[in-house]
């Protein structure tokens, strides 16, 4: 296990998602065992979601980034006398190289989009819920009881399968707030492994991730955010995440959600997987 130096150490990249998976782990168990380590963690995180509710969510105008590789060529290529040379080499230079800071700041902001809404709050409610500060409302091993009493808290239906999933688990579940409207958080246990799910409303919510992949009308979204893995996407006026250290627990997990396996294919039977 991790000391308390050497998980501080790799606590920013474990914040912002960069660890592989058995690192990521090892993180979280280290957490789970230090207090010191835990409140470190709460204030880092808290910190850093206050910037991202800071920063303005707009991308940059369309065709910004070849007017200023333009403008750039342009004074590259205009031609000065000698004698003017000496006197405006250090200022040419320094706008040079500001004019490559911003577009390469500008291809980093653009082409590194912030995580949808939904999944940075499903991520944040596994987390609390993984540390213990956050409790669920319910505790049932029964579908049919956890549904019903969702579905009540929420005011939209909410259909878990009632045939099993192997190695799957239910543990309970709670009502929670995504975009200032109702959601549902879900538990379970796969093998040993904390996964769980968020369902709300599809309504407004905006979803995309690290990979793509289609199974017939159903677009699915793949990401790793803060040392976990997410599934999501949107089904019939609802919108699902999945989180879990693994994206394969994820797969496995839609039959929770359909009665039928989801092997994530295109209609014409080929994988249809695309990175973005």
């Amino acid at each position: 296990m991790l000391d308390c130096q050497e998980m501080q150490r790799f606590l920013h990249s474990y914040l912002d998602g960069e660890l592989f998976t058995r690192d990521a782990v090892e993180i979280q168990s280290h957490l789970d065992n230090c207090s010191a380590c835990t409140a470190l963690y709460r204030n880092e995180k808290l910190f850093l979601d206050l910037l991202r509710k800071s920063i303005p969510r707009s991308h940059a105008p369309i065709g910004l980034e070849a007017k200023v590789k333009q403008a750039l060529d342009t004074v590259c290529r205009r031609e000065k006398p000698r004698a003017w040379f000496r006197r405006i080499a250090v200022p040419a230079s320094a706008v040079a190289v500001l004019a490559g800071v911003v577009v390469v700041a500008m291809q980093l902001f653009v082409g590194n989009p912030v995580v949808p809404d939904i999944v940075g709050a499903a991520v944040a409610t596994h987390e609390r819920y993984a540390s213990k500060s956050l409790q669920l409302n319910i505790h049932s091993h029964e579908p049919a009881e956890v549904s019903r009493w969702l579905q009540e808290q929420a005011g939209f239906t909410v259909s878990l399968t009632q045939a099993p999933v192997k190695n799957l688990n239910l543990l309970g579940g709670r009502l929670v707030e995504v975009n200032g409207q109702k959601a549902v958080f879900v538990a379970y246990d796969v093998g040993g492994h904390p996964l769980s799910l968020v369902i709300t409303a599809a309504q407004g919510v905006k979803l995309f991730g690290g990979q793509e992949m289609v199974d017939k009308d159903v677009r699915f979204y793949q990401s790793s955010y803060h040392g976990l893995q997410t599934l999501s996407w949107s089904l019939e006026g609802m919108a699902y995440v999945f989180v879990s250290d693994a994206q394969e627990l994820n797969k496995q997990a839609c039959l929770i959600c359909h009665t039928s396996s989801r092997d994530l294919k295109s209609s014409g039977g080929h994988s249809a997987v695309r990175s973005m």
